[in-house]
């Protein structure tokens, strides 16, 4: 459903730069590509900063910043070799557009909170935007962070949630079933549910509310978007780099 032709390209380049370094996580890049490039397109202006907590999906960012001219494509392709200036999590880099180190799960929110905040005691008048996975909810910190945004009313803070439901969630090999719409609404959130590849509906989303809650978006994605021998195995592509031959066919599929 992506709207943009330049999402191909991009979709193009990431399993590329993952079969060439041996490096990346290319599905969970390809399952949140949409939403980090209309957030940078079409979204976010003047003070506003965005936050990648889910950290291993970073080919994502670096390609859409590198589109808009923020990352010299000397670094993308220099990607996870030795003194290499992008890595397979963030490095915080704000004249690149990268605002905080990010990878171990659970902690970008919480930075979130605390960029949102010291937004406010500014009087600026951006706005946060941090991304998580749903694997990632299912850390503590997440929920220490959702009731401190809340307790404080950070309605300057907007919490994006890439739901492409293959978090392993299981306790004694059963799979639990939690909603994180009705978590984060007893947290004191307010909540959208939408299609994380649908551009229209996500703009519609993270557009400014009245009131003085912070935001979540629980965006259904598919991990792999777009590629698809990864959308059909996503685990088993989960941190595994094409070879050449699967690269070309792979190339020639993408959507």
């Amino acid at each position: 459903m992506a709207q943009d032709t330049n999402l191909r390209a991009l979709r193009q380049q990431i399993i590329r730069i993952t079969a060439e370094s041996g490096e990346g996580h290319a599905p969970s890049a390809l399952s949140i590509l949409d939403i980090v490039h209309v957030l940078h397109n079409q979204v976010m202006t003047g003070d506003d900063k965005f936050l990648l907590s889910k950290g291993h999906g970073c080919l994502a960012l670096y390609v859409v910043l590198a589109q808009r001219g923020h990352i010299p494509q000397s670094l993308i392709e220099g990607f996870c070799e030795e003194d290499a200036g992008l890595l397979g999590h963030p490095e915080r880099a704000p004249l690149l557009g990268i605002e905080a180190t990010t990878g171990s799960l659970g902690h970008g929110i919480g930075m979130a909170v605390g960029m949102a905040y010291a937004q406010r005691l500014s009087g600026s008048d951006g706005r946060v935007f941090c991304l998580v996975g749903d694997g990632e909810c299912e850390e503590g910190s997440v929920w220490e962070a959702a009731h401190l945004a809340a307790r404080h009313k950070l309605s300057n803070l907007v919490l994006l949630v890439d739901a492409n439901g293959t978090s392993p969630n299981q306790v004694d090999g059963v799979r639990h079933h939690t909603s994180l719409c009705e978590k984060f609404r007893a947290f004191g959130w307010q909540i959208a549910r939408i299609n994380g590849h649908d551009h229209p509906s996500i703009i519609r989303a993270v557009q400014p509310r009245a009131g003085d809650m912070p935001f979540v978006v629980v965006a259904d994605t598919v991990k792999g978007y777009g590629v698809e021998a990864m959308e059909k195995e996503p685990q088993v592509w989960h941190h595994k780099s094409p070879d050449f031959a699967q690269l070309h066919t792979m190339l020639e599929s993408v959507r």
